[in-house]
Parts: structure tokens; sequence; C-alpha cells
């Protein structure tokens, strides 16, 4: 756009409020999701006291879309926050990764004395397939380990969230396993054992009435792109929904987890739970160095984004990765 154009699209700017040249946006709702992958319309004043005058009827408008920009903000930060938490507590003895189409192949065999929780990257040739491997059948994972952070970041703008465990459609891509007993023959899942697989997402409800689904797994489909983590309810509902199998309420996941702990115990579950209570001390120690994320999260874009960076490579380098090896006893997988 050319300057004299910057100069005819400043003129024509109107105050909602006297509908004169205006000059001052609201900045609470600007440059918020407008919840349909663009947006909010921006508002626009000729001074403060318009802005006063008008805020009673724009106020509304106005904290729906603080509370949506928030929402936003912390799905993208959690599913962030769950790869990093998946790479370190890798459960899966991944020894071969092979594409097929746009499938993953991959061979599930121990191999002894090896660290058989270390994430191969050296067998992915990409980011998406790495995404894909992370997420594969850790649904009901990323809902029980991540849950508390997710209510910390939402804090009083949501007015409900339950786990909906569905049944989804329009795949883009499957992960298939094989030597899945560790014996000598193949056995490969055929397309009906997949089809039983329950995938596990959060269906928050904002204090407006709007809903929006988060799928922290999605990856495992084909759903890459950051913008597929959280989407309007309708909207993944009709694309991604074949059947919602069950409702449940918030932190079912993290019960069943710890039931299935208690009941069948294994060297799986107790890594994962250790890994847990070392997350949730890293966090709490960037919190108390850095800035609380409920605050991060209503930073201006630009400081949020640097921030949001710092948090995921504080994580990156606290965490510590966890393994099994032969001296821990054999894996038992609940």
């Amino acid at each position: 756009m050319s300057s004299k154009e910057e100069v005819l699209v400043e003129s024509i700017r109107t105050c909602v409020s006297c509908r004169r040249d205006a000059t001052l946006t609201c900045n609470g709702c600007k440059g918020a999701p407008d919840g349909e992958g663009g947006q909010v319309e921006q508002i626009w004043y000729c001074g403060s006291k318009c802005q006063k005058i008008d805020w009673t009827f724009h106020k509304p408008t106005c904290q729906a879309a603080q509370a949506r920009r928030i929402l936003y903000r912390a799905a993208s930060t959690i599913q962030l926050v769950f790869y990093v938490f998946q790479e370190k507590v890798q459960i899966k003895p991944l020894s071969k990764v092979k594409k097929v189409g746009n499938d993953l192949h991959i061979d599930l065999v121990i191999t002894p004395g090896s660290d058989a929780l270390k994430f191969p990257q050296e067998l992915v040739e990409n980011e998406d397939d790495k995404l894909a491997l992370l997420s594969d059948e850790t649904s009901e994972d990323a809902l029980g380990f991540m849950h508390g952070i997710l209510e910390t970041m939402l804090q009083d703008i949501y007015s409900d969230i339950v786990e909906l465990k569905i049944k989804p459609k329009n795949k883009l891509r499957h992960v298939k396993k094989f030597n899945l007993t560790g014996k000598d023959h193949s056995i490969e899942w055929t397309r009906a054992d997949y089809d039983q697989y329950k995938h596990v997402i959060f269906k928050i409800t904002l204090k407006d009435g709007s809903a929006y689904a988060i799928d922290l797994t999605g990856a495992q489909y084909g759903y890459h792109d950051p913008r597929d983590t959280i989407r309007p309810w309708e909207s993944y509902n009709q694309e991604r929904i074949r059947k919602v199998l069950s409702k449940h309420p918030f932190r079912h996941s993290y019960k069943t987890l710890t039931e299935q702990r208690l009941k069948f115990g294994g060297n799986i579950m107790t890594l994962k739970f250790e890994s847990f209570d070392n997350f949730n001390v890293v966090v709490e120690a960037w919190v108390k160095a850095y800035i609380g994320l409920e605050v991060m999260l209503k930073l201006p874009e630009e400081s949020f984004r640097r921030k949001q960076g710092e948090f995921i490579f504080y994580l990156e380098r606290a965490l510590p990765s966890r393994s099994l090896n032969e001296n821990q006893g054999p894996m038992s997988q609940t």
C-alpha cells in the first residue's frame, strides 16, 4: 500500500459514536480472534470522550473478544507445552519409522539395554511426522496432564469445561503399528482397529456462551496447523467428529490415569506421574522467576509471543528426559 493510499484509508475511518473522523482505536479487542479464522473488526473513535460514551454498548463485545484472545493464546501455549512434555516422556519403544503415502508405519520393539523412552529424532523426516508420533494415542494423557495449566491460564473467562470422548472422522493420516508384542512376527492394526480408538478433547464454553473445541493431539490425524488446535465448537463438531461417545467432567482424564496407576502400577505409569510432578515444579519455578501464565496471556501481541517462546525454551531446558532401561525391569503397559 502506498503512502497516498494509507492517508486515504486513515481519512475514511469514522468514530462509531459521533461519526467524525477517527484516529483512536479500542486496544482492548484490537487484533483479537473472531472465532472464524480472522480478527474482530476494529472499533474507532475520534477521542477518549466518545470512547467513554460508547463503552456501555461496546463493553460486552470487547470483553468477549478479550476472553477469546486469552483462550486462543492458552490453547497455542498448552499445545507447545504438551509436545515438550511428550518428547521428554516418550513411552513408545520406536525402532523403525517408515512413511507410506501420508501414513506412518512404526515398529514397536524393545531392544534390551536400549533407552526405550528417548524420542528417536533420527527416525523422522520432518516436524509434522514428529508431532504425529508424539500425539499418537496420547489424547487422554494430554487432557490428564495438561488440565492444571489450562485451568490456571483460563481462570475466570470460562463458564464450563468438559471432556468429550469422540469417534473422529476426516483423518488425513494414520499411524500404523507393527510388532506390538515384540515377537518375531508382525501384527498390523486393521482399519477397524483404528475406528475403535477413542479420541478425547476439551470442550470449553466461555461466559458469553460461545463454545470451542481444544484438540491437543490432532497431529496424529494430520492436523498439524496450530489453528487446528482450537476451533469453534460447531465447525469442529461438523468437520472432525463422527460421533460423541461420552461426556465427562473436567479432570476426568487425570482421575482415570490416577486410577490406572493405583490399579496396574508399572514403570510407564510411574514415570509419567514422576514426570508430571517435575513438570509442575518447573512451571512453578518459571512463574516465580518471570511472570504468571495468566498474566502472560494478557500481554500485547509482540510481548506475548516473546514470553511464550521464552517459556517453551525454559521447559525444554529445565525438564529432565526420563527413560527406562533393563535395570528398571520390564515395561508394564497399562
